[in-house]
Protein backbone atom coordinates (compact mmCIF):
# COMPACT_ATOMS: atom_id res chain seq x y z
CA UNK A 1 0.00 0.00 0.00
CA UNK A 2 1.82 3.08 -1.17
CA UNK A 3 -1.03 5.52 0.35
CA UNK A 4 -4.32 6.01 2.43
CA UNK A 5 -6.55 4.92 -0.45
CA UNK A 6 -4.07 3.53 -2.78
CA UNK A 7 -3.51 -0.07 -2.71
CA UNK A 8 -0.63 -2.59 -5.11
CA UNK A 9 -1.74 -6.05 -4.64
CA UNK A 10 1.56 -7.23 -6.68
CA UNK A 11 -0.90 -9.25 -9.00
CA UNK A 12 -1.87 -11.52 -6.18
CA UNK A 13 -5.67 -12.36 -4.80
CA UNK A 14 -5.85 -10.39 -1.59
CA UNK A 15 -7.19 -11.92 1.46
CA UNK A 16 -10.58 -11.24 3.02
CA UNK A 17 -9.32 -9.26 5.20
CA UNK A 18 -7.73 -6.96 2.89
CA UNK A 19 -11.26 -6.76 0.56
CA UNK A 20 -12.64 -5.54 3.29
CA UNK A 21 -9.92 -2.66 4.02
CA UNK A 22 -10.03 -1.93 0.40
CA UNK A 23 -13.76 -1.78 0.51
CA UNK A 24 -13.59 0.70 3.86
CA UNK A 25 -11.34 3.12 2.04
CA UNK A 26 -12.79 3.46 -1.10
CA UNK A 27 -15.84 4.07 0.48
CA UNK A 28 -18.63 1.35 -0.96
CA UNK A 29 -21.95 1.53 0.69
CA UNK A 30 -22.58 -1.20 3.13
CA UNK A 31 -25.55 -2.20 1.64
CA UNK A 32 -23.27 -3.22 -1.38
CA UNK A 33 -20.73 -4.69 1.30
CA UNK A 34 -23.93 -6.89 2.23
CA UNK A 35 -24.83 -7.91 -0.68
CA UNK A 36 -21.35 -8.85 -1.74
CA UNK A 37 -20.93 -11.51 1.25
CA UNK A 38 -24.38 -13.17 0.34
CA UNK A 39 -22.77 -13.45 -3.38
CA UNK A 40 -19.47 -14.86 -2.29
CA UNK A 41 -21.63 -17.48 -0.19
CA UNK A 42 -23.60 -18.56 -2.73
CA UNK A 43 -20.83 -18.84 -5.17
CA UNK A 44 -19.01 -20.78 -2.53
CA UNK A 45 -21.75 -22.82 -1.91
CA UNK A 46 -21.52 -24.00 -6.05
CA UNK A 47 -18.24 -24.79 -5.69
CA UNK A 48 -18.77 -26.67 -2.70
CA UNK A 49 -21.35 -29.00 -4.54
CA UNK A 50 -19.52 -29.22 -7.12
CA UNK A 51 -16.34 -30.42 -5.59
CA UNK A 52 -19.01 -32.73 -3.64
CA UNK A 53 -20.42 -33.97 -7.02
CA UNK A 54 -16.87 -34.56 -8.90
CA UNK A 55 -13.85 -33.62 -6.92
CA UNK A 56 -11.32 -33.15 -9.93
CA UNK A 57 -13.21 -30.58 -11.62
CA UNK A 58 -10.56 -27.59 -11.52
CA UNK A 59 -12.25 -24.51 -9.97
CA UNK A 60 -10.11 -22.08 -8.21
CA UNK A 61 -11.96 -21.50 -5.12
CA UNK A 62 -10.02 -18.24 -4.25
CA UNK A 63 -10.64 -16.84 -7.11
CA UNK A 64 -14.18 -17.67 -6.87
CA UNK A 65 -14.35 -16.34 -3.43
CA UNK A 66 -12.46 -12.99 -3.35
CA UNK A 67 -14.13 -12.47 -7.57
CA UNK A 68 -17.62 -12.68 -5.60
CA UNK A 69 -16.56 -10.04 -2.42
CA UNK A 70 -15.28 -7.77 -5.06
CA UNK A 71 -17.84 -8.42 -8.03
CA UNK A 72 -19.06 -4.93 -7.60
CA UNK A 73 -16.64 -2.57 -6.15
CA UNK A 74 -16.92 -0.49 -9.45
CA UNK A 75 -20.25 0.75 -8.09
CA UNK A 76 -17.84 3.10 -6.07
CA UNK A 77 -17.62 4.57 -9.76
CA UNK A 78 -20.33 3.91 -11.35
CA UNK A 79 -24.16 2.46 -10.56
CA UNK A 80 -25.12 1.68 -14.37
CA UNK A 81 -24.02 -1.45 -16.51
CA UNK A 82 -20.63 -0.15 -16.96
CA UNK A 83 -19.79 -0.77 -13.06
CA UNK A 84 -18.14 -3.67 -14.00
CA UNK A 85 -15.58 -2.19 -16.39
CA UNK A 86 -15.15 0.32 -13.71
CA UNK A 87 -14.34 -1.75 -11.26
CA UNK A 88 -11.98 -4.08 -13.55
CA UNK A 89 -10.41 -0.86 -14.19
CA UNK A 90 -10.16 0.11 -10.56
CA UNK A 91 -8.93 -3.67 -9.38
CA UNK A 92 -5.82 -3.36 -12.16
CA UNK A 93 -4.77 0.09 -11.40
CA UNK A 94 -4.03 -2.18 -7.73
CA UNK A 95 -2.99 -4.88 -8.99
CA UNK A 96 -5.09 -6.98 -8.14
CA UNK A 97 -4.78 -10.98 -9.83
CA UNK A 98 -6.03 -10.61 -13.42
CA UNK A 99 -8.92 -13.47 -12.66
CA UNK A 100 -10.55 -12.30 -9.62
CA UNK A 101 -10.43 -8.60 -11.46
CA UNK A 102 -12.01 -10.55 -14.30
CA UNK A 103 -15.09 -11.37 -12.33
CA UNK A 104 -16.24 -8.45 -11.65
CA UNK A 105 -15.61 -7.20 -15.56
CA UNK A 106 -18.75 -9.56 -16.78
CA UNK A 107 -21.12 -10.44 -13.57
CA UNK A 108 -23.70 -7.57 -15.16
CA UNK A 109 -26.44 -9.11 -16.38
CA UNK A 110 -24.56 -12.54 -17.58
CA UNK A 111 -22.44 -10.48 -20.17
CA UNK A 112 -22.37 -8.27 -22.93
CA UNK A 113 -20.84 -8.41 -26.40
CA UNK A 114 -18.92 -5.16 -27.89
CA UNK A 115 -22.45 -4.49 -30.02
CA UNK A 116 -24.34 -4.89 -26.86
CA UNK A 117 -21.67 -2.15 -25.33
CA UNK A 118 -22.51 0.65 -28.35
CA UNK A 119 -26.10 -0.21 -28.09
CA UNK A 120 -26.64 0.00 -24.29
CA UNK A 121 -24.09 1.29 -22.33
CA UNK A 122 -24.18 4.98 -21.65
CA UNK A 123 -21.81 7.32 -24.12
CA UNK A 124 -18.73 7.74 -21.60
CA UNK A 125 -18.70 4.07 -21.61
CA UNK A 126 -18.33 3.58 -25.76
CA UNK A 127 -14.67 3.35 -25.07
CA UNK A 128 -15.19 -0.28 -24.06
CA UNK A 129 -14.08 -2.63 -27.24
CA UNK A 130 -13.86 -5.62 -25.22
CA UNK A 131 -16.26 -8.41 -24.64
CA UNK A 132 -17.62 -8.74 -21.61
CA UNK A 133 -18.60 -12.40 -21.33
CA UNK A 134 -18.14 -14.66 -18.90
CA UNK A 135 -15.74 -17.23 -19.78
CA UNK A 136 -13.84 -19.55 -17.44
CA UNK A 137 -16.00 -21.54 -14.87
CA UNK A 138 -15.07 -19.26 -11.98
CA UNK A 139 -16.42 -15.78 -13.64
CA UNK A 140 -19.63 -18.14 -14.27
CA UNK A 141 -19.90 -18.63 -11.08
CA UNK A 142 -19.42 -15.10 -9.42
CA UNK A 143 -21.68 -14.05 -12.56
CA UNK A 144 -24.63 -16.57 -11.80
CA UNK A 145 -24.34 -16.31 -7.93
CA UNK A 146 -24.67 -12.50 -8.46
CA UNK A 147 -28.33 -13.41 -10.00
CA UNK A 148 -29.36 -15.35 -6.72
CA UNK A 149 -28.90 -12.42 -4.36
CA UNK A 150 -31.07 -8.84 -4.53
CA UNK A 151 -29.28 -6.87 -1.89
CA UNK A 152 -28.68 -9.10 0.94
CA UNK A 153 -31.32 -11.54 0.43
CA UNK A 154 -30.79 -15.02 -1.39
CA UNK A 155 -33.19 -15.08 -4.37
CA UNK A 156 -34.20 -17.37 -7.80
CA UNK A 157 -32.99 -16.23 -10.86
CA UNK A 158 -36.75 -15.83 -11.94
CA UNK A 159 -37.32 -13.30 -8.84
CA UNK A 160 -34.63 -11.28 -9.66
CA UNK A 161 -35.37 -10.81 -13.57
CA UNK A 162 -39.25 -10.16 -12.55
CA UNK A 163 -37.34 -7.63 -10.25
CA UNK A 164 -36.00 -5.98 -13.19
CA UNK A 165 -38.66 -6.23 -15.70
CA UNK A 166 -41.08 -4.75 -13.85
CA UNK A 167 -38.34 -1.56 -13.07
CA UNK A 168 -37.09 -1.31 -16.91
CA UNK A 169 -39.70 -3.57 -18.90
CA UNK A 170 -40.00 -7.01 -20.68
CA UNK A 171 -37.03 -5.38 -22.91
CA UNK A 172 -35.01 -6.91 -25.85
CA UNK A 173 -31.89 -6.67 -24.27
CA UNK A 174 -32.91 -7.64 -21.07
CA UNK A 175 -34.65 -10.68 -22.62
CA UNK A 176 -31.35 -11.28 -24.32
CA UNK A 177 -29.94 -11.25 -20.62
CA UNK A 178 -32.21 -13.64 -19.43
CA UNK A 179 -31.03 -16.38 -21.87
CA UNK A 180 -27.48 -15.93 -21.01
CA UNK A 181 -28.34 -16.36 -17.16
CA UNK A 182 -30.04 -18.90 -18.40
CA UNK A 183 -27.23 -20.92 -20.61
CA UNK A 184 -24.67 -20.23 -17.72
CA UNK A 185 -27.54 -21.69 -15.44
CA UNK A 186 -26.89 -24.84 -17.36
CA UNK A 187 -23.74 -24.86 -17.39
CA UNK A 188 -23.13 -25.13 -13.70
CA UNK A 189 -26.46 -27.40 -13.40
CA UNK A 190 -24.30 -29.48 -15.76
CA UNK A 191 -21.73 -29.73 -12.99
CA UNK A 192 -23.77 -30.37 -10.03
Amino acid sequence: MVEKNRFDFGNRIPTNDEIFDLMSKWGLPDGIREHSIVVKDIAMDFVRKIHERDPNVRIDARVVEAGALLHDIGRVKSHGLDHGYRGYQALVEARVDERVARCALVHVLGGFTVDDIKREFPGNSKDIRVSLMPQSIEEKIVCFADKHAVGSMQVSVKKRFSRWFKKHGRTPFLLKSRYRIMQLDKDIKSLL
